[in-house]
């Protein structure tokens, strides 16, 4: 499973659920930067990080639809710890 929510022009990955185990797609760069968003019609403050642009999202959802796997070219935060796949 894969869900996403699109904000602007970037989307808020909510990630993968694999084997038990939740999986971020994140983007280390805006690791310490939180941005509002709406969700379930309240705003809140989420981190920045959790915005990737939608090339990247669409090609881990692919990657994902097709393989069931994490791509490997992007960067993932499983529950708490960052990690390369």
């Amino acid at each position: 499973m894969i869900g996403y929510y699109f904000h602007n022009e970037n989307c808020w990955c909510r990630g993968c659920l694999i084997n038990e185990n939740f999986h971020y797609l994140l983007d280390p760069s805006k690791a310490k930067i939180e941005e509002t968003l709406v969700v379930g019609g309240q705003e809140g403050y989420h981190p920045a990080k959790l915005y990737i642009d939608l090339s990247t999202t669409l090609k881990a959802a692919e990657t994902f639809a097709k393989f069931g796997v994490l791509e490997k070219s992007i960067v993932w935060e499983k529950e708490g710890i960052l990690e390369l796949v």
